[in-house]
């Protein structure tokens, strides 16, 4: 569970250390409407994470698609 999806968080690791982290993440939402009932959805995710504790820094880029029915 994150704290903050922007800005400085802090966070847990699996040995129950504390670790600060400078993280933004940018969001590109599409919908493309199928009929009345049906439409597809994607999102592409970009996140920036900055480890404060080393100094470390890692980027991430996913996508989530997904289809949504109305009844």
């Amino acid at each position: 569970m994150r704290k903050s999806i922007f800005g400085k968080i802090e966070d847990r690791t699996n040995k129950g250390e504390y670790i600060d982290k400078d993280m933004t993440r940018y969001t590109l939402q599409m919908a493309y409407q199928i009929s009345p009932q049906w439409r597809v959805m994607t999102e592409y995710y970009n996140e920036r994470v900055e480890n404060k504790n080393n100094g470390s820094k890692s980027t991430q880029d996913y996508f989530k698609v997904s289809v949504r029915a109305t009844f």
